[in-house]
């Protein structure tokens, strides 16, 4: 059976569609076009899938149809439109020191397929505010996670050539398919040529011979459907149409724009109005002659770039298929009447003709011209121009569609007038816009802005040869008592990992014989992942504890001294709610009791101190500012004042007072040990000049020393009319900075376009307290950019969890609750936390150990790891993490600092806490307030917070939240600086 398929096109639910773009009118608009299939698109999205569900029926063989009932209504004769169950997935990521972007196209066969593949991308991501999803996810991944999905699914990679958003484009894609997906490269067997591009370019490239070409329309409203399609002669099927793809059996070819009527077919600058050829674009350097910035470099010119067959070679591949060039029909009747394509003179004429003919197909390629030209002479002219390639270009460029012409003016005198020329030769393209034509003073082409690489602004760990002076000293201090003060950015764990590696070679002690303490599991592995590339022979066996692991393994191993049972656990205050009373044993130890417990037994059983003194001859302690004073016993037991101890931290970042830590161990650590060394480390090799001097200055010290040694920009104040309006800044200042994660961010304007290398995980947004966090997740959640809520917050500390827990019961199997209890707690517990217990519980044996396991789980811990998301997080879980780009929402008295912080203490506390949180920022750093917020239900009208006024003017920017009509564009846009 020979069929037209249109196999890429959008629902109501994506960005910037028709709200007519539901089943009924897609099926409607298809029949008029001709296409015996569609894909639905976007089946991901929730609202979306429901009505593919509840409209759709199996037509058989992965193929679905229209309920009998629905197409009853809407036709009265033809055959039924088919439908493939498709998305278009957009995924940025970080990969080779740059940042991409690239959408894929992927077909499942059956709804349980679909219904797999979304819960392994709502793991990850966020697929519920966009038709097309965008996630933090790397190509290679997201093809593993669609044929994890079912047997039979696939990946298309979508308009392969666009610059900004594909696998080859020239702004954030690859140079070949097998870089993009690596090891699973083989499973891709076709690529989407895109508007821009045809068959005869893509055959310049031979990477690309090994893969059939698709074309299709990528449509956003149902009477844009099949300005490209792909022709096969097969049934109309899910598996024949794969099938034909793979082996060409039942492939026929592609109908095609005409590649120039694409919107980044050639070269240029939008606002600049100027376009030009690849050859034009070389002799300037890929800079444009009117404002001096990059231009958008067109499909063209990346096609040139990476072809290794001349453009007039006539080599069609093994895989090539026929190519039908068209103009969609609409617009050759709005030439002839010269009326806009969307004015109802030319809606009326279609529908006429596609009553009289029966599809817009028919009429452009079968219908006779004889025929035609009976009813229209001067659509007939045209359709026969048109069908012989006789056709006026004029060439789209950075957004700009083209225009593809059949006659000339002078052929069309006015709207009632003729003067029709039969015997013309036709022009091949219409003029350039004016300022393409280059002055003589831009053939020497001006040389771009020297901008800092990917590559030259990252900041890799040291080496050893790049130890600075202060951090040398303490790598090589062999002294017994040392006390490193490490401000923010300095080298911490380098120098602490280090010099455990540089004692252990030194002086020949076996490395069991040292311990380091951290506070937090993410430190303790990085800490030893660091030691493995330092001692890969010696690492496993030296010890590296948080100070609860280490308290557990020593209760352990001396329960019955401690007053324990064997078997006694750990469970969290939330956690022993779970429990009815008469099941609550002293065997069961909140976290906190592992300390005190530990403390006990050593002060009970001096000689059981003394063997862990012995066992444990090199102390390591990190954060040390941060100790509280049961923290404090248990290091003074097993490094008494004789004892070999490092202790490394910094007390502008001590930030834990509401729990009992206190800076007051960190400043008497020269009474407790009082022939210590002290090492000072000054250079901050994290953050640019800016943001360390205006750090610096707010929290009033000045011993920091920048050695950021690339362009900086200056640190951003921004003042927001209310917290909403702050949260879309930030959202829309991302956006800008990511260089726009959609067509319709960079086509609106809405971002520069510019070139960038952020991703995703380069940006973190700071809050300090929940009552900011509503705006922010709605803002975050309209954007559809991925994000995740992130804090070292135990799972279990959330009531929706709490509540989970408690519902469950010992009737039936936890994963059988699990599943259940999914759709009841969608809206308050995240895709990828189910899906993390869903794992958790496969090798749990029964509820009351799952409630144990998941009373040990943190925020943090739930995260997959391949994913490339936002940040947003508590100032107090940011502390030593590092993010490119850095927002610290809510500077306003009362926010921070905290309206809590009455004495003079807490004040400095929450001073050093803006200091941790400023100091997170590698290169830019955000820094928002709200002139009015709601805290609490109450809208308050807030003053800046106090913390800014020490920062000098001049290393700041001052911004405003402005929307500013603009008539030309007719869209808003954000006044950002």
């Amino acid at each position: 059976m020979f069929f037209y398929a249109d196999l890429h096109i959008h629902s109501k639910y994506s960005r910037a569609t028709s709200k007519d773009c539901n089943l009924e009118q897609l099926a409607i608009w298809a029949q008029k076009k001709g296409l015996g299939v569609i894909s639905t698109g976007d089946f991901t999205h929730p609202a979306w899938f429901n009505e593919i569900k509840e409209k759709l029926v199996e037509d058989g063989n992965g193929a679905f149809r229209l309920k009998p009932e629905i197409e009853k209504q809407i036709f009265k004769t033809s055959a039924p439109v088919r439908f493939l169950l498709s998305v278009e997935i957009s995924t940025i990521y970080k990969k080779g020191d740059k940042t991409r972007k690239v959408h894929h196209v992927v077909f499942v066969p059956d709804m349980k397929a679909a219904g797999n593949f979304r819960d392994k991308l709502g793991a990850i991501g966020n697929i519920n505010s966009d038709g097309r999803p965008i996630l933090g996810l790397d190509s290679r991944d997201l093809l593993e996670t669609t044929l994890e999905a079912g047997e039979g699914s696939y990946i298309i990679p979508a308009h392969i050539w666009t610059p900004w958003f594909s696998v080859l484009g020239s702004k954030s894609g690859f140079d070949s398919i097998e870089e993009c997906y690596g090891d699973l490269s083989d499973q891709i067997f076709a690529v989407e040529t895109g508007l821009s591009s045809d068959p005869e370019m893509n055959w310049r490239v031979s990477k690309l011979d090994k893969f059939r070409l698709v074309s299709n329309s990528d449509a956003h409203s149902p009477s844009k459907l099949a300005r490209e399609a792909t022709v096969f002669d097969t049934s109309p099927d899910y598996y024949s149409i794969m099938n034909a793809l793979k082996t060409g059996n039942g492939y026929v070819g592609t109908v095609e724009f005409f590649p120039e009527e694409g919107k980044y077919h050639e070269d240029g600058h939008r606002k600049c109005n100027v376009c030009l050829s690849p050859e034009e674009t070389k002799k300037l350097n890929g800079i444009c002659p009117v404002c001096g910035k990059p231009m958008t470099i067109g499909v063209l010119n990346r096609v040139c770039e990476l072809a290794d067959r001349n453009f007039n070679n006539t080599y069609k591949p093994d895989t090539a298929g026929k190519v039908f060039s068209l103009v969609p029909l609409p617009e050759i009747i709005s030439e002839i009447m010269q009326v806009g394509p969307a004015s109802k003179s030319v809606t009326n004429e279609y529908e006429r003709l596609i009553r009289k003919y029966g599809s817009e197909f028919s009429i452009l390629r079968e219908v006779p011209v004889e025929d035609i030209s009976k009813d229209s002479p001067l659509l007939g002219e045209g359709i026969s121009r048109l069908r012989t390639g006789k056709v006026i270009k004029h060439a789209g460029y950075d957004g700009e569609y083209g225009v593809i012409r059949l006659f000339e003016d002078s052929e069309l005198v006015k709207k009632n007038f003729i003067n029709l020329k039969l015997d013309i030769d036709i022009p091949k393209s219409l003029p350039k816009p004016a300022t393409a034509k280059l002055p003589e003073a831009y053939l020497t082409a001006p040389k771009a802005e020297t901008q800092p690489t990917a590559e030259a602004s990252k900041n890799e760990p040291q080496k050893k040869s790049d130890l600075d002076k202060f951090q040398k000293a303490a790598v090589e201090n062999t002294h017994n008592r040392l006390l490193i003060i490490a401000g923010p950015g300095s080298g911490k764990t380098t120098v602490l990992t280090r010099r455990i590696a540089y004692l252990i070679k030194k002086t020949g002690v076996p490395a069991e014989k040292f311990l380091a303490i951290t506070f937090t599991r993410r430190a303790a592995g990085e800490m030893r992942e660091r030691l493995h590339k330092l001692l890969p022979d010696n690492a496993e066996h030296i010890n590296i504890h948080t100070f609860h692991s280490l308290c557990l393994s020593i209760l352990k191993e001396n329960y019955e001294k401690a007053g324990l049972s064997n078997d006694f656990k750990v469970i969290s205050e939330q956690e022993k709610t779970l429990y009815k009373e008469e099941e609550i044993t002293k065997d069961m130890l909140v976290f906190d009791d592992l300390i005190t417990f530990t403390v006990k037994l050593f002060e009970d059983y001096p000689e059981i101190a003394q063997t862990y003194q012995e066992r444990f001859k090199y102390l390591s302690v990190d954060e040390y500012q941060d100790i509280d004073e049961n923290q404090y016993k248990l290091i003074k037991h097993l490094a008494p004042d004789n004892g070999n101890i490092c202790a490394i931290g910094d007390p502008n970042q001590a930030i834990y007072g509401f729990r009992g830590g206190s800076s007051k161990f960190f400043n008497n650590f020269q009474q407790d040990y009082p022939d210590v060394e002290i090492i000072n480390l000054k250079n901050n090799y994290r953050s640019t000049e800016s943001i360390v001097n205006a750090s610096n200055q707010m929290i009033e010290t000045y011993n920091i020393v920048s050695k950021y040694d690339r362009p900086h920009e200056k640190i951003t104040i921004h003042t927001a009319p209310t917290d909403k309006a702050e949260a879309e800044f930030i959202v829309s200042t991302i956006e800008n900075l990511i260089g726009g994660h959609s067509f319709f961010s960079i086509d609106s304007d809405r971002t520069s376009g510019e070139k960038t290398d952020y991703s995703f995980s380069d940006f973190a947004i700071l809050y300090r307290t929940s009552s900011q966090l509503k705006p922010l997740l709605e803002a975050l959640k309209r954007s559809g950019m991925p994000f995740v809520k992130l804090s070292d917050d135990l799972l279990c500390d959330r009531k929706p969890v709490l509540n989970l827990l408690k519902s469950l019961t010992d009737d039936e199997p936890v994963l059988t609750q699990l599943e259940k209890a999914e759709k009841d707690y969608k809206d308050e517990i995240e895709d990828y936390i189910f899906k993390y217990l869903k794992e958790l519980v496969q090798n749990i044996e029964n509820r009351k150990d799952f409630i144990h396991e998941v009373s040990l789980v943190k925020e943090c811990d739930t995260l997959d790891e391949r994913a490339d998301r936002i940040s947003l997080m508590t100032l107090h879980a940011s502390k030593g993490l590092e993010f490119n780009c850095v927002f610290v929402a809510g500077l306003e008295q009362g926010i921070i600092p905290l309206y809590r912080a009455e004495t003079p203490e807490a004040i400095e506390e929450e001073r050093r806490l803006l200091y941790v949180g400023m100091t997170r920022a590698k290169q830019r750093l955000f820094l928002s307030r709200a002139i009015k917020r709601h805290v609490f239900g109450v809208s308050k009208n807030l003053e800046i917070s106090p913390f800014l006024a020490k920062i000098e003017s001049d290393l700041l920017a001052y911004s405003k939240f402005e929307r500013e009509s603009q008539e030309k564009e007719n869209s808003s846009q954000l006044s950002l600086f």
